[in-house]
């Protein structure tokens, strides 16, 4: 996601984002590289997906965060409300956070029940590892 925060943007993000109804289980990474700042509006509707997710099952992570926006984030609570884990800073590599996220993915999964993968079976869309033999 790239934007600066505004009604627009929500209202873009808002369109491009899956619906919560349907689905349970499931984690969303939303990458936030190109935020550089959050407004209230970008704020309030993070927090409103994120509880309509929480509502169904579902899982929010940000990952990518900068500085400045997690601050934003931290002073609104929404933090608390996702998780400290579920909120990755900045990486300067272009997937680090996204790393972090996908093994955060799998530890909330697990948690929660939904890792169906934990006998070693690979999640769907997981990169198949490379057999030792």
């Amino acid at each position: 996601y790239e934007g600066a925060g505004y009604f627009a943007e929500a209202t873009r993000l808002h369109e491009q984002l899956p619906r919560s109804d349907g689905a349970s289980g499931c984690v969303l990474v939303i990458q936030a590289r190109r935020l550089d700042h959050l407004n209230a509006t970008g704020v309030g509707f993070i927090t409103a997906y994120a509880e309509r997710l929480s509502e169904t099952g579902n899982f929010l992570v940000l990952a990518d965060v900068h500085s400045g926006v997690r601050d934003v984030l931290e002073r609104s609570g929404l933090i608390e409300l996702l998780g400290e884990r579920s909120v990755i800073e900045f990486s300067p590599t272009l997937t680090g956070a996204l790393d972090d996220a996908w093994s955060v993915a799998r530890s909330i999964l697990d948690e929660h029940g939904s890792g169906e993968h934990s006998d070693g079976d690979d999640l769907p869309g997981e990169p198949k590892q490379p057999s030792s033999s």
